[in-house]
């Protein structure tokens, strides 16, 4: 059995096989369990948690950038706007690495997730907060559902293809998992 620190308390990294993502459990108030999934590189326990600490410390920005000062309403177009740039920039070069011929998307997806894929119609939905994420760390939510037009479940072969594909994976992933548990103040919206 392996430990580590996060914010003052002892984490409990599990060496059992499990497959999933890569998740971090609060058992008490200074003990946590952090759950990595077979296949991920060797210092992903240490990586998801620096992504924790570093999303922590984030100051609200768009894919990286301060957002600049606007009156109330443009926020949203801004970052929509920033985010589907981003997304046209990036996705033909994640569609190259996965080895996907044709795929379109849309930021509408359904509330709670960070992604999905339909496969039937060859469209991926990405959840709009992305923009409020590091641009790695939508590049990584791309190549999580591009990934799924080769591999359709969360099987051991996926996430073997996901370390092959970007070896970080699990830093994102906690990044996006971080955000998703509800810590609303890691990265303001």
């Amino acid at each position: 059995m392996r430990h580590v620190f996060f914010e003052g308390a002892k984490v409990r990294v599990l060496e059992e096989p499990y497959l999933g993502a890569i998740r971090l459990e609060r058992r008490s108030e200074s003990f946590f369990v952090l759950s990595v999934p077979l296949g991920a590189p060797e210092k992903a326990a240490e990586l998801f948690l620096q992504g924790r600490q570093s999303a922590r410390a984030a100051a609200p920005c768009v894919l990286g950038h301060p957002v600049p000062e606007m009156d109330r309403e443009s926020p949203r177009a801004f970052c929509r706007e920033a985010l589907e740039a981003h997304i046209r920039s990036r996705l033909p070069e994640l569609m190259e690495r996965t080895r996907v011929h044709s795929c379109t998307w849309t930021l509408e997806c359904p509330a709670g997730v960070w992604g999905t894929c339909v496969r039937e119609t060859g469209m991926i939905r990405l959840n709009k907060a992305l923009c409020w994420m590091p641009p790695e760390v939508v590049d990584e939510c791309i190549l999580h559902e591009l990934n799924h037009f080769e591999e359709p479940t969360h099987a051991p072969v996926f996430w073997q293809r996901m370390t092959e594909l970007m070896p970080s994976w699990a830093f994102q992933e906690g990044i996006l998992r971080t955000r998703r548990e509800g810590v609303r103040h890691v990265f303001p919206v």
